[in-house]
């Protein structure tokens, strides 16, 4: 379903900020390991889940400030908990990079992203 909601916001994203919050509590679930364990992959809760959802809120949150202050603390909070040494913590890291650059800017978060990056870069393990 999540994958059809991504299709049809991509289209028109103003016609839907009204489900933002919605976005936002499943989030928190998720990250919060809401969910059955059969969900997790490697440790990590439902990642296929938290990287569709980061996706719809880059598209929900451009250019949008009210929609953005919303995001701001599931965001940090998925960004530091996504901080694990596997490729699908570092997808959704990215994930995470990506839509905090895609919202309405919010400088602590930006440097929390920028950590992030830099965390990335500095990594011998090139396999992420």
């Amino acid at each position: 379903a999540l994958i059809l909601l991504h299709d049809i916001i991509k289209d028109d994203p103003s016609q839907h900020k009204d489900l933002v919050s919605a976005f936002l509590s499943i989030l928190s679930q998720v990250v919060s390991r809401r969910l059955p364990s059969e969900f997790d992959y490697h440790g990590v809760p439902a990642p296929w889940i938290q990287l569709r959802l980061l996706r719809i809120l880059a598209l929900l949150g451009a250019d949008d400030s009210k929609s953005s202050e919303e995001m701001y603390t599931h965001l940090e909070n998925t960004l530091a908990s996504a901080e694990c040494n596997s490729n699908v913590g570092q997808a959704i890291t990215y994930e995470c990079i990506r839509t905090v650059t895609s919202i309405y800017p919010r400088p602590a978060l930006i440097k929390k992203a920028a950590d992030s990056i830099a965390r990335f870069l500095k990594d011998t393990n090139n396999n992420w």
